[in-house]
């Protein structure tokens, strides 16, 4: 069964691996997912930017010293340091679009205004162009432009360090939240996987424990059968014995009694003494039959091979079956040439079929009746056919046809029999690996084909042998002798 096979266990151990990738595959993408969302808050590197929005704005104040010296009376002005902090400026400028550049493009486009870089860009661009004209010719309308153009560019640096920020601080709410979200997906996913796992075992071993109570159950069954079949074989072996010596005892002392009888009163009693014989020789048959059907059960180990010519035991069960033929008018017919067809088997047993075969043929066949014997070779195996013109096999009776003591709605009738016959040809075909079926023929007769195998091959190393059974009806067979 599959439980006692190495599937079992295979399957328990695949299960286990994939349930284990799933745990690790859930496991590692989550991590995934965390480890993105910390690389990309690392991406995007703020303080940069808003350090060098402060460096900038101071650079602007250092030019706004450098240029309301031309306004002071107390300072003297000088172009060369203005020029020079004007160069910082832009130098501190650049460094600022360098690291606005490096920010994340989600964090630039939606989380930030893009408009308040765009207007300190402008700003400053007014003022670097204002700023150099006023270098290279200062004048008192120059100057005032220079001062507010320098308001408005550290206005609009103060805002847009004030937006990073505000920006930043956004971002870093939006990565916690997305965090929590993930690691809460992490949890859930934990505690399925953990509810899976134990369902799983649970299921496992719901299912180990049914297996195990249907195997037990399974196993007495097999043992009550086997303790009732030996039961059952025992009783008729015995019976059967036991039935052999009253009997042959009833016919010894039936002859002693018409013994001490004259002839005329001998006369008399005669038919009284040909209906104890029929009686006696009836149920001496059906012991037979009994003991055969026994002795079956235990004859694998005496089969005796020899090779024998299919052709010659067919002419030898003829022989036998030809005093019955006889007495019926029935009229055989062997369709097969002079060649040998020569095989490997037991001839004993295998006489025993084809003469089964052939009697039955000619008890169940009309008066006048013909029987056809047919032999065709092939190469592995030869195919005998034994074919009637007689009362044929109804219909529904066919299925049980190879049942024990079954006589096929002929119970009541004038043939004589016990119905044993096929099923015990149908053992002995079992065990010498030969096959036995059955057909309707045109006329309403039976067809029997037998295959018989060229070689004979023990029953270990057969493919597809067929179990069948021999199974004795009690019932069947106390109805048997109580008719007789």
């Amino acid at each position: 069964m599959f439980w006692r096979t190495w599937q079992w266990p295979a399957f328990v151990a695949v299960s286990v691996i994939v349930l284990c990738a799933t745990f690790a595959y859930f496991i590692l993408e989550k991590e995934a997912e965390l480890d993105a969302s910390v690389k990309h808050y690392l991406s995007t590197p703020t303080d940069n930017v808003v350090w060098g929005a402060e460096q900038f704005r101071i650079e602007l104040a250092h030019v706004r010293a450098k240029v309301s010296a031309y306004g002071d009376a107390y300072m003297s002005y000088q172009p060369a340091a203005a020029h020079t902090a004007s160069d910082i400026l832009y130098s501190r400028f650049e460094t600022l679009s360098f690291s606005l550049r490096n920010l994340n493009e989600h964090f630039k486009n939606e989380l930030m205004v893009p408009s308040v870089y765009v207007e300190l860009r402008q700003n400053y661009l007014e003022l670097d162009t204002e700023l150099n004209q006023f270098i290279a010719r200062p004048e008192q309308d120059n100057y005032r432009n220079i001062l507010n153009y320098i308001d408005n560019t550290d206005e609009s640096a103060a805002i847009f360090a004030s937006e990073v920020l505000h920006a930043s601080q956004r971002h870093a709410h939006e990565l916690r939240i997305d965090m929590l979200a993930r690691a809460q997906d992490y949890k859930t996913a934990l505690v399925l996987m953990l509810g899976g796992s134990m369902v799983f075992i649970a299921v496992i071993w719901l299912v180990n424990w049914k297996i195990s109570e249907i195997n037990k159950k399974l196993e007495r069954a097999v043992q009550n059968a086997d303790e009732a079949a030996r039961a059952k074989a025992q009783f008729l072996s015995s019976m059967s014995h036991e039935f052999r010596t009253p009997l042959n005892a009833i016919s010894g002392y039936v002859q002693l009694i018409l013994m001490k009888f004259s002839p005329d009163h001998r006369e008399e009693i005669s038919s009284y003494e040909q209906a104890i014989d029929q009686s006696v020789f009836c149920l001496v048959d059906l012991v037979d039959q009994v003991l055969e059907l026994d002795h079956l059960l235990h004859r694998d180990e005496s089969i005796i091979i020899d090779r024998i010519d299919v052709k010659v035991m067919i002419k030898n069960a003829v022989k036998l079956s030809a005093r019955s033929a006889i007495s019926k008018q029935i009229s055989i017919h062997q369709g097969f040439g002079e060649e040998p067809y020569e095989m490997e088997t037991d001839s004993g047993m295998f006489m025993q079929v084809i003469t089964c075969l052939i009697s039955n043929a000619i008890k169940y066949n009309h008066d006048h009746g013909d029987i056809w014997i047919g032999c065709t070779e092939k190469r592995d195996c030869v195919t005998i056919t034994i074919e009637d013109n007689g009362i044929g096999i109804p219909k529904d009776k066919e299925k049980l046809l190879f049942s024990p003591f079954e006589r096929l709605g002929r119970e009541a009738g004038a043939i004589s029999g016990s119905g044993t016959g096929l099923s015990i040809s149908q053992k002995i075909c079992t065990q010498l690996g030969m096959g036995v079926t059955y057909e309707r023929s045109r006329t309403g007769g039976c067809v029997f084909k037998l295959d018989v195998p060229r070689r004979y091959i023990p029953p270990k190393f057969r493919m597809g042998t067929p179990n069948t059974s021999i199974a004795e009806p009690l019932a069947e067979l106390h109805s048997q002798v109580r008719t007789v």
